[in-house]
Parts: structure tokens; sequence; C-alpha cells
């Protein structure tokens, strides 16, 4: 009786617009429950992944693996006033919802301060994914 086992080259959560491959035992006949018939698979649906392998007229189908699919974040940012600032004043920059924030003044928190002419931007993450 030949052996089914799936093998994912990496975690099984993933963001969205990415893959993992999943793999079978080498040296068989595969069928995918998605219906490829290739040793791996590129998962990038979510959803349960089961594979029949066929080796000398015997068959076995593994458990399921399950991938898991995260969203991306959507990364914008608001100001709390005029962007065009007088010498001497600010505008408070706030990224919309995330787990954690990344700005390119190098701060963490999901608002800053400024004081100076320039070009802001923020990488937001949320369940693992990144937006920027």
């Amino acid at each position: 009786m030949p052996t089914a086992t799936i093998t994912a080259a990496g975690s099984t959560t993933i963001c969205a617009g990415a893959s993992v491959t999943l793999s079978a035992p080498a040296g068989a006949a595969y069928v995918w429950s998605n219906g490829a018939t290739t040793q791996s698979i590129a998962a990038s649906t979510a959803g349960a992944y089961t594979v029949t392998v066929n080796s000398n007229g015997c068959t076995a189908t593994s458990s399921a693996t399950t991938v898991t699919v995260n969203a991306l974040p959507v990364a914008t940012i608001s100001a709390s006033g005029a962007t065009n600032l007088c010498k001497g004043s600010s505008v408070t920059l706030t990224a919309s919802p995330a787990t954690t924030y990344l700005w390119s003044t190098g701060a963490t928190t999901p608002s800053i301060t400024v004081n100076t002419a320039g070009n802001y931007s923020v990488s937001s993450t949320t369940n693992g994914c990144t937006a920027s």
C-alpha cells in the first residue's frame, strides 16, 4: 500500500496573492483534490487539499491539509488638517487600522506628527500580511 502524505514547503497560512507548495511522496501517480496530477501543487486559494497516490495499482488518500488565505490590509493615511504647513505648525498623519505599523520616519505607532516638508509613507501589517 502506498503512503499518501502531504508536505508543505512553508506555512499553510498565506497572504492573498501568495502560494504554498504542497508535495506528495515521489514515485507514484497523483490526483489532487483540485484535479492536478503532478507530484507538487502551488496552493493559492483557501481550502482543504488531499492527494490520492497510486503505486502499482494500489491507492491511498492523504489526510487533508488546510490552506488559509489572509486578506491584505489596506494602507491609507489620513491627515488631521491641511498638509501645506506654515513654519512652526504641524499635522498628525494617521494610518488605517492594522496590527503593526512602520512609517518612513521609523515610527511604529498608528499616528505620527510631522512639522517638516516631505513625503511620508506607512507599511501596515495584519495577520502577517503587509501593505504599503
